[in-house]
């Protein structure tokens, strides 16, 4: 399970990058972060 999480970290921050936004950054949300279901994802989108 935990190369699972981490394999859609790199996807999801490949994505980010992809689509224009900088320094993503991933936290877990549940009562036990290592057996967390959800993830939440935070980017910025730099100026022109």
């Amino acid at each position: 399970m935990v190369a699972t999480s981490s394999s859609s970290r790199l996807t999801l921050g490949i994505l980010l990058n992809e689509a224009g936004f900088a320094d993503p950054r991933f936290s877990r949300v549940g009562r036990i972060p290592a057996l967390a279901k959800t993830m939440v994802a935070t980017a910025r989108k730099p100026l022109a």
